[in-house]
């Protein structure tokens, strides 16, 4: 929305600029005055959102990196107890083996 706003002041402003080179002026200094302010205004506010959205990139960024790397780590935690409950079951599986010098 503020970008139409902006592109719009822009246009009245150029055909407006266009006038005065023409010798054609039919609006006062203090109304061009006046919109030159709000088109800086509206300059400043789409920047600002600019920042804002890529402030917003890099925190999404860093957040589905911290996800991904805690994914990761989730994945090798299980991989990691399974291995030690085999590891488990089979030395439980070699100490219950009967030994094979009875008396």
């Amino acid at each position: 929305r503020l970008r139409n706003d902006f592109a719009a002041l822009q246009r009245k402003q150029m055909q407006r600029l266009e006038k005065e080179r023409d010798g054609s002026t039919t609006e006062d200094d203090a109304v061009l005055a006046d919109n030159k302010l709000y088109v800086m205004k509206l300059d400043n506010q789409t920047g600002d959102m600019k920042q804002r959205v890529e402030d917003v990139k890099m925190r999404l960024m860093c957040e589905m990196k911290l996800r991904h790397q805690a994914t990761e780590e989730g994945k090798l935690l299980r991989a990691e107890v399974t291995q030690k409950k085999m590891q488990a079951q089979l030395d439980r599986a070699k100490y219950k083996q009967p030994s094979k010098f009875k008396k």
